[in-house]
């Protein structure tokens, strides 16, 4: 709680710098996660397979939900 009322003490124009550098911090940070799991995913371009899996599923439980009503 201190270091917002901290924050909350500053100047306009500093608060916005510490924005800004927060942002720029978390974006970085977020691209450097997304560059180092790129050669976990074994999903190649055009594979459906796995969607297709989910979709039928949602069909099938859309159907006994359909059943189990009585609709």
């Amino acid at each position: 709680m201190e270091l917002l009322k901290r924050l909350q003490a500053r100047p306009e124009k500093e608060k916005i710098r510490i924005l800004r550098i927060s942002v720029a911090v978390t974006v970085i940070l977020i691209l450097v996660i997304w560059v180092l799991t790129l050669k976990y995913r074994t999903i190649e371009q055009g594979d459906t397979t796995k969607f297709q899996k989910i979709w039928n599923n949602v069909r099938e439980l859309k159907s006994k939900f359909k059943n189990q009503n009585g609709k």
